[in-house]
This record gives C-alpha cells, sequence and structure tokens, in this order.
C-alpha cells in the first residue's frame, strides 16, 4: 500500500483502504490499522512523513546519550534510553502508539534524556548525522525493498483506482 500511494490514504484511512482496495471480495472481515504502528503511519501518512520521522528518531537516539560521567549515570542514562527503546521495538509487533496511555513511560523518559543532554550543554555533534542518516535510510530502504515484491505478484495492484483519494462508487 505504501508503494502504490507514497502521499499516503491519511491520518485513521489505513484499514478502510486495504478493505477497498486490497482485501480479496469474497473477505468481508474489517480492520481499522495496519500490522503494527510503523506501518500504519507509513501507509497513513506518506513516506517522507515516515523518513523524517524515523530520522529524527534515529538522531536522537544518537545524540541524546549523556556523556558517561560514572557511577549511578550510566544506569540510569541505560534504564531511560531502555524505556524509550521497549516502547520503539514494540511498535513493531503491534499497534501501541495508538493508546496514549502507554507513552507516558517513553515520553518521560525521552525528556529527561532531551533535559539531561541540554543541561551537560553537549552540543549537537555533527557526527550524529551520518549515523542518524545511514540508519534511517537503511530502514526506509528496508520497507520500500520488502514492498517490491508484492507489485510483481499482483500486478493489478498498483494499477487499480481509487488509492490517490477517490473512493470510487458505494458497493
Amino acid at each position: 500500500m505504501a508503494i502504490d500511494n507514497p502521499a499516503g490514504f491519511g491520518a485513521g484511512n489505513s484499514g478502510e483502504a486495504y478493505m477497498q482496495w486490497y482485501q480479496p471480495l469474497e473477505m468481508t472481515s474489517g480492520y481499522r490499522k495496519m500490522v503494527n504502528s510503523y506501518l500504519t503511519f507509513l501507509v497513513e501518512q506518506g513516506w517522507l512523513p515516515f523518513a523524517l520521522l524515523v530520522l529524527g528518531l534515529c538522531l536522537f537516539w544518537f545524540w541524546a546519550l549523556p556523556a558517561e560521567s560514572g557511577g549511578w549515570s550510566f544506569e540510569v542514562a541505560t534504564g531511560l534510553r531502555a524505556a524509550v527503546l521497549t516502547f520503539l521495538i514494540s511498535g513493531v509487533f503491534s499497534t501501541v502508539f495508538e493508546a496514549r496511555i502507554l507513552w507516558i513511560i517513553p515520553s518521560l523518559g525521552a525528556a529527561i534524556l532531551l533535559a539531561w543532554t541540554l543541561l551537560e550543554r553537549r552540543p549537537f555533534n555533527r557526527k550524529v548525522l551520518p549515523a542518524g542518516g545511514s540508519a534511517a535510510t537503511v530502514a526506509c530502504l528496508m520497507l520500500f525493498i520488502t514492498g517490491q515484491p508484492f507489485r510483481w505478484v499482483d500486478p493489478g495492484i498498483s494499477s487499480r483506482k481509487g488509492w490517490c483519494g477517490h473512493r470510487g462508487d458505494p458497493p
């Protein structure tokens, strides 16, 4: 779906777009979202916002690491990063990003990491750009490349009318 409509289907429209244009006619299952939080965001918002989100996450991850000053600070920073990373990984396995209550702990962890990094007056290191950019590029390319075979298996998918916002005739 993301390959067929790079601009996205719009917020909250991924399940409906799937049912309208991709679900086999004999199936009557209803869907709200895609299989995970990242694919839902990609299909609904498009490649550019998704790539910017992934880039931002990667840059933050490489930059917001408080300096290792020994003792408890390393353990605390590791725990905060673990809280954020656990939430980000859980988004691969389900659509946890839509449950606002689940954002509390990782958001607090990210905010504390950000404040800690800023309080240390740590400048944005330009060495972070290649690492973050490379990680974001690899993640987006992996998704893009893995979507290509589905177009080859069912070439009719990309030729279906309606994926660019037109709903077509009502059923």
